[in-house]
């Protein structure tokens, strides 16, 4: 007990001291002249500020940065994190003026994930300018504290051309995508123009769309002609898994198609390229139905239940009713972190909907699994001879060629959607959200870099083999062993779809945080709990 009253003192203490030199920071924003200051006059735009991530600064001179899904809350649920230690770069830069704008990352860089450290300072300054005014910005933070003139000084201190991920931020605004001119041009008229940090899908497709074209950058070597991931490596079955804890609503077909498209990139261009030699039109990308290349992971009522127990059946009368319980009403469970109205349900396009999937952990007892809040996206590639056999302990295994661990959930404040009056081949979007996340790729060269993402199938989760094994392969004309890196994804890809296909009505509910008055009436009483709550209604009047 004495042990515990004193943790808790000094507990209060740290709090003190916390807000002490919070407000003393405050204080002096005003007379920190070179800091930039904050905006006083903006657009407004409803979104939220949804990124989970934390730089560590180490008394050795290093940093580490972690990117997460989790929130800074006991942790109650299923999420992931990434975390690599940044070495000092010896010697810092002295630039005092910089513009983190001004030092677009170069071709390499934005292809091998080396620009780690100017999209990190661009979210930084982004952060800032959204900031209250006379808050504390990033950049005033880090002069303060740790003597960072500028956000590009801290962008040159540490060594962030070795992360190996891909940074992929998004940020509330209008952006132009990666379709509206090449990288090459970009390269060359786009120097000191911010707009060359692409956020969110954009980014995420222009990053697959380096790795897979092999161009060669102006005055590159003949190395670099080789891509990350060859066309014979990806296949056009290749599935799209998408796995938020909040589904948005008004999602409709063109819209999800567009986010498809992007991260289902370079399908599209491919077939465009291909489509001025094919003799049969059916080939070309409009013949393509790209929401049959998507899955939703999205828990069900049953699986929720099980986790989240409930004392009653939800009701439609009276006001909203949550489908977990308020520990103060006497439920015994943990609150639950997953969001889709049945209002929002109603509002989505069917063609959407019917590609929701099953949360299916790998754990045998269901109960014993948590809720996830885990939020991911993934390319995984669909062989016609099924997945892989790994020549070492026999499990068969998911090739991916590329993983995103992220903050952003399946709304449009998050993917973004369409500008208006743009025309018909520029990808501009419109955000509303702040998120961060990694990219995993794939990297398969022929060269003793090469790595392969994979996961394990369901059912085979007792395996005790180490998650890292030498696969032998055949990448042009040179046999080499590619590391194969096993991701810990915590549901399994090949779990069932809701709908059965060529149906609309669901084999399962979905899992509604809340079930609005009023929404009985459209696309829920395709589920079995809305059809239930329906009869139960007619025969109550």
């Amino acid at each position: 007990a004495s042990k515990c009253g004193a943790d808790a003192r000094h507990l209060d203490a740290a709090k003190r001291r916390i807000v002490r030199r919070a407000r003393r920071d405050q204080g002096s924003v005003a007379n920190d002249a070179a800091g930039p200051p904050t905006e006083t006059t903006r657009r407004r735009r409803l979104g939220v500020h949804h990124p989970k991530y934390m730089l560590l600064f180490l008394r050795d001179g290093s940093c580490v940065v972690s990117v997460s899904t989790a929130n800074l809350t006991r942790p109650t649920a299923v999420d992931a994190s990434w975390v690599q230690r940044f070495e000092p770069r010896g010697r810092r830069s002295t630039g005092a003026g910089g513009n983190f704008g001004a030092d677009v990352p170069s071709w390499d860089a934005r292809r091998d994930g080396s620009d780690f450290g100017g999209v990190l300072a661009n979210f930084l300054h982004a952060q800032g300018e959204a900031a209250a005014p006379g808050a504390v910005t990033p950049a005033q933070w880090m002069r303060r504290h740790l003597g960072f003139a500028t956000l590009d000084v801290f962008r040159t201190a540490f060594r962030f051309e070795t992360s190996h991920v891909h940074l992929v931020a998004t940020v509330p605004g209008d952006h132009v995508g990666h379709r509206c001119s090449t990288h090459l041009e970009r390269e060359t008229t786009c120097s000191s123009n911010e707009e060359c940090f692409l956020y969110g899908p954009q980014r995420v497709a222009d990053i697959l769309s380096r790795l897979t074209e092999g161009g060669r950058p102006p005055g590159g070597s003949r190395s670099d002609t080789v891509c990350w991931l060859p066309r014979t490596f990806l296949t056009k079955n290749d599935s799209l898994i998408v796995q938020p804890t909040s589904f948005g609503g008004t999602w409709n077909r063109s819209a999800m198609e567009d986010i498809i498209r992007l991260y289902l990139t370079p399908d599209e261009e491919a077939l465009l390229d291909s489509r001025g030699t094919t003799q049969d039109p059916a080939d070309g990308p409009e013949s393509i139905n790209w929401l049959d290349r998507m899955k939703i992971i999205w828990p069900s009522q049953d699986f929720m239940q099980q986790q989240v127990p409930t004392t009653d059946p939800p009701r439609t009368a009276g006001k909203k009713q949550s489908m977990s319980v308020d520990p103060r009403e006497g439920g015994q469970s943990t609150p639950s972190f997953i969001f889709l109205s049945s209002k929002s349900f109603n509002t989505i396009d069917l063609e959407c909907l019917s590609r929701l999937h099953a949360y299916e952990t790998h754990v045998r007892q269901p109960s014993a699994a948590r809720i996830p809040h885990i939020k991911s996206y993934a390319r995984v590639i669909e062989r016609e001879a099924g997945p892989t056999k790994n020549g070492t302990d026999g499990k068969q295994y998911k090739e991916l060629a590329w993983f995103m661990l992220t903050s952003a959930c399946l709304s449009q404040g998050a993917q973004g959607k369409p500008v208006r009056r743009r025309s018909h081949d520029d990808d501009s979007m419109s955000y509303s959200n702040f998120e961060l996340g990694v990219l995993f790729c794939s990297r398969l060269q022929g060269q003793r870099t090469d790595r392969k993402y994979v996961t394990r199938v369901k059912g085979q989760e007792d395996s005790n083999v180490p998650t890292n094994e030498q696969e032998t392969g055949d990448i042009g004309d040179s046999s080499h062993n590619i590391q194969q890196i096993e991701l810990p994804i915590p549901f399994n890809l090949d779990s069932k779809p809701y709908c059965n296909t060529g149906e609309s009505h669901f084999n399962a509910t979905p899992f509604f945080h809340e079930i609005s008055p009023g929404s009985m009436c459209g696309q829920v009483l395709l589920t079995p709990m809305g059809q239930k709550i329906s009869y139960s209604m007619v025969q109550h009047h």
